[in-house]
C-alpha cells in the first residue's frame, strides 16, 4: 500500500500550479518517501481560503500570472498528484526548500511533485493507505 495525505482546496492548486512545496500541519510525521496527494471532499471555509491566498500572495513573486479555477469548479474527493515527502520541519526551511510557504506549526516538505489525472478516492485523516497501483 501507498500512503496518501488529504489537503483542502485551494492548496492542491497551489501545489500543482504555484510551486507550493510545504504542507502545513498541526502534527509531525517521521514518514519519508513518495506519497499520494488527495484533495479533500470538504471545502475550505472562507477564512481558510483567505489565509491560503494571503500565503500565496506573499510566497509567489507573480501571483497574477497563475490561473485558478473558481472554488466551485475545483475538483474534490480524489487523488491529484504524488510527491516525495522529504522532511518534516518545525520552523521555515530555506527558501530553496519552500520556506516562504511555511506557516506551521509543522511543515511537510515536498519534492518531485507529479500531477496525475484526477482519480476519485475517499480520503481520511492523517496519512492513510491507498492501493499501490495509484502511485505515480
Amino acid at each position: 500500500m501507498t500512503l496518501a495525505l488529504s489537503i483542502r482546496n485551494p492548496w492542491p492548486a497551489l501545489i500543482t500550479r504555484a510551486g507550493c512545496r510545504v504542507i502545513n500541519r498541526h502534527w509531525p510525521t517521521d514518514h519519508r518517501g513518495r506519497i499520494m496527494l488527495h484533495v479533500s471532499k470538504t471545502p475550505s471555509n472562507a477564512r481558510e481560503w483567505a489565509e491560503a491566498m494571503d500565503v500565496f500572495s506573499l510566497a509567489h513573486p507573480a501571483p497574477r500570472s497563475i490561473y485558478f479555477p473558481l472554488p466551485a469548479d475545483m475538483p474534490r474527493g480524489g487523488l491529484f498528484a504524488s510527491a516525495l515527502l522529504v522532511d518534516c520541519v518545525s520552523r521555515p526551511p530555506s527558501d530553496a526548500m519552500g520556506g516562504r510557504w511555511f506557516t506551521g506549526p509543522y511543515g511537510f516538505v515536498l519534492r518531485d511533485v507529479r500531477a496525475i489525472p484526477f482519480r476519485r478516492w475517499r480520503g481520511d485523516v492523517g496519512l492513510f493507505e491507498v492501493p499501490d497501483h495509484f502511485a505515480a
